[in-house]
């Protein structure tokens, strides 16, 4: 076991933040034997017909867990996800519920976990490097581990293991004073275009995940309004109020950087904004980063990634843009998303707006703050050869594991390759564009020369205007 570290530079280089306490599952690198128990014979069954039935809080099922010495006689399991999800494959990605039948049943303060089932990322190794990125850029990055699975003592796979955006979270990474606050996770069509003053057409692409009992989106409409509606002259002053502007304009500069496309500027999805009760300020949490470093393209070939503007904003699903989603998990696969299909910013809607960040970037002050803070994570947080070093340290760490993994959802060959060669992706049509479209089959391109390409490139274009 490897003791967790930062291995890379400048760490709270541009923010002050709150560090978690150390927690177990997340103390060192480590692969977790965590253990499902389901009396139902049919538990794959039901978890799949409640995964297909339901484009929102899919129902959990109950088990029992094992963990070191934890015993949990019941807790609640669900498939999670979206492409993650919809693989032909059992090995689905997991949401575990520790509290869901027994109130305040948790491990040490956390009460949910994901595993993910790297089904897009045949590296095995691009989210936990992301989330220390982030955290050394000064963001609230959540924490990774691995686990290894068994069910009903078979083993089932490896998995990364996440913390779970909700109050535990906040309660792990806000100081006291900020914890009873706001939190939204914004889905596909989450642009923050003006789309009036009611809370439906929000609601729709945007989840309330804190005070939901209230059911007022005043906070969220009147961001939108103040981005939409104030004349370019006043916005910076408007929106710096309600706005943590560092916090966005470093997300957006550290997606850029690392080719995480699969997030706001392209897809309008995968983030949580949350309002703190101390300022009233929305500060923006990073989140699902399993496609970042290339694996996502967003119709782009392999020297447009390397070359992206740093400004870029793209339509992936939203737009029109791009490779259809794959196929569902099940008959027909889930309904669709937020939105639907043609439906204001929803998968093949027209809209490719994404006026959070073109707006704000048409600001010449704050375009300044942006690049500057863009160059501060070019020569102080990200070096090739140390994010090079630390996806290999993981994937030496997980070799035996995968190797054995009897669901793995990429060939030994494949995951032994992925760092320097593209790898296909399974269950993604051909051509790019789709979730891991990097080339024709839905193929991964290879991290480090992808990424040396664009540290190279970042260094001229940060030199232009």
């Amino acid at each position: 076991m490897i003791k967790q570290t930062l291995v890379f530079l400048g760490v709270a280089a541009l923010s002050a933040q709150t560090l978690p306490d150390t927690h177990p599952l997340f103390e060192r690198d480590e692969v977790h034997e965590m253990f499902l128990t389901f009396e139902q014979p049919d538990w794959y069954q039901q978890l799949l017909a409640n995964f297909n039935s339901v484009t929102e809080d899919v129902p959990y099922i109950q088990a029992s867990f094992a963990w070191r010495d934890v015993r949990f006689e019941k807790v609640g399991v669900r498939i999670k996800g979206n492409s993650t999800a919809r693989v032909n494959s059992v090995k689905k990605p997991f949401r575990i519920k520790f509290n869901e039948y027994t109130k305040g049943q948790k491990i040490k303060g956390i009460g949910s976990i994901n595993l993910n089932n790297f089904n897009l990322d045949p590296t095995m190794a691009r989210e936990a490097p992301y989330y220390e990125l982030a955290r050394a850029a000064g963001l609230k990055g959540a924490r990774m581990n691995y686990a290894a699975l068994y069910i009903n003592n078979q083993f089932h796979g490896i998995y990364f293991l996440g913390e779970v955006i909700n109050d535990d979270y906040i309660d792990q990474h806000f100081p006291k004073a900020e914890r009873d606050g706001w939190l939204y996770k914004g889905d596909i069509g989450s642009t923050f275009e003006d789309r009036g003053d009611e809370k439906a057409p929000y609601a729709r692409t945007f989840e309330k995940k804190t005070h939901e009992d209230e059911d007022d989106w005043s906070d969220l409409i009147r961001l939108i309004a103040v981005l939409n509606r104030t004349p370019q002259e006043d916005l910076q002053a408007k929106i710096s109020e309600i706005l943590d502007l560092d916090s966005f304009l470093t997300a957006m500069a550290l997606d850029n950087l690392t080719l995480n496309l699969d997030s706001y500027v392209a897809m309008s999805q995968n983030f949580y904004i949350y309002r703190r009760p101390t300022d009233n300020k929305f500060e923006w949490l990073v989140w699902d980063p399993s496609l970042a470093f290339g694996a996502f393209t967003g119709g782009n070939s392999a020297e447009q990634m390397r070359t992206l503007p740093l400004e870029w904003t793209g339509t992936g699903f939203g737009g029109g843009g791009g490779g259809g989603m794959p196929p569902g998990p099940g008959p027909g696969g889930p309904p669709p998303g937020p939105g639907g299909p043609g439906g204001p910013g929803g998968p093949g809607g027209a809209s490719a707006a994404r006026p959070l960040a073109t707006k704000l970037w048409a600001i010449p002050e704050v375009k300044a703050r942006y690049r500057e803070i863009y160059k501060r994570l070019y020569d102080q947080v990200l070096d090739v050869d140390k994010l090079v070093m630390r996806m290999n340290e993981l994937r030496t760490l997980i070799r035996p594991w995968v190797e054995r993994d009897p669901n793995k959802l990429h060939t030994l060959q494949q995951f032994d390759a992925a760092m320097t060669q593209a790898a296909g992706v399974p269950g993604v049509p051909g051509g790019p564009g789709g979730p891991g479209g990097g080339g024709p089959g839905g193929a991964a391109i290879g991290v480090e020369p992808l990424m040396r390409g664009r540290v190279a490139a970042v260094k001229e274009l940060l030199q232009q205007q």
